[in-house]
C-alpha cells in the first residue's frame, strides 16, 4: 500500500485484501465519493466499499475481457462515532496478483441533514 494505491496479495491460493479504513468520530450523514482505477494486464481486481461490515459497493475491474479499469461511487451514509468504512481491493478471479496496483481516490464529507 501506498499513499497512491493498494495492491492485493495472496496467501497460498487465499487471496488477501489490501483495505484502506476510516473511522468516524462524529453521528450524522454523510457523502462518500470517489474511484478505483486499474490497468487492463492481468486478471483484473475485485473492488469494494463495506460499512460496519455491510457490503455497499462491488465491482470486478481491469484485466481485459471487456471489463471497465475505473469505476466511480458515489452515496450517502448515516453514520454514528465509530463507524467504519472500508475501501479493500481483492485479486482477480484468477488469484493473480501481477499487474493488481489500483489507485483509489475517496473523498468523506460531512451531508447536510
Amino acid at each position: 500500500m501506498t499513499a497512491g494505491d493498494q495492491h492485493p496479495s495472496v496467501s497460498g491460493n487465499t487471496p488477501v485484501s489490501a483495505v484502506r479504513r476510516w473511522t468516524s468520530n462524529f453521528d450524522g450523514p454523510v457523502e462518500i465519493s470517489g474511484q478505483f482505477l486499474c490497468g487492463t494486464d492481468g486478471d483484473g481486481v475485485g473492488v469494494s466499499i463495506w460499512v460496519d461490515g455491510q457490503q455497499r459497493f462491488r465491482k470486478l475491474l481491469g484485466g481485459g475481457n471487456g471489463n471497465p479499469i475505473s469505476d466511480n461511487f458515489d452515496f450517502r451514509e448515516t453514520v454514528q462515532s465509530g463507524t467504519t468504512i472500508d475501501f479493500a481491493v481483492d485479486p482477480g478471479p484468477g488469484v493473480d496478483i501481477n499487474y493488481d496496483a489500483t489507485v483509489m481516490t475517496a473523498t468523506i464529507r460531512k451531508a447536510p441533514q
